[in-house]
């Protein structure tokens, strides 16, 4: 029989989160530059602070932050259509702070912009799906 997501399971993920944005940004472009590996990795990623930075650029977009004060950046590009960027910058701000995002990196060449794209915002009390 099938057993749900417990507490146990969500401290599991917790604990398997990246904490130091740096870190997993080395650890991206490394896997970038392996020619068999995926274009478009997964990772866990412990939020410290969100903020809305406006680009001249690029318009309005959500960024995480490691409790270093790095950023990632939340984009819609890659090949999955559905804009889960969009959609979080409508929830409030204390859902991020202290929980995990399971995001995809993506490397857009044209622009030059590492982005993660939301997968799941996962807390203590259970799992978000954005992506179905």
């Amino acid at each position: 029989m099938a057993k749900g997501v417990g507490a146990d399971d969500l401290k599991k993920i917790e604990s398997s989160a990246k904490l130091n944005y740096q870190e997993a940004i080395k650890e991206v472009k490394n896997h970038f530059k392996n020619p068999l590996s995926d274009k478009n990795p997964v990772m866990l990623l412990k939020i410290f602070d969100v903020m809305l930075i406006e680009d001249e650029n690029n318009g309005r977009h959500l960024h995480i932050l490691d409790e270093f004060g790095t950023k990632l950046v939340l984009m819609d590009k890659g090949y999955i259509k559905i804009e889960s960027a969009q959609l979080v910058k409508k929830f409030d701000k204390k859902l991020f702070i202290g929980n995990v995002l399971l995001g995809m990196f993506v490397n857009d060449i044209e622009s030059g912009i590492l982005s993660v794209k939301p997968l799941s915002l996962i807390s203590h009390r259970g799992i978000v799906r954005l992506i179905y």
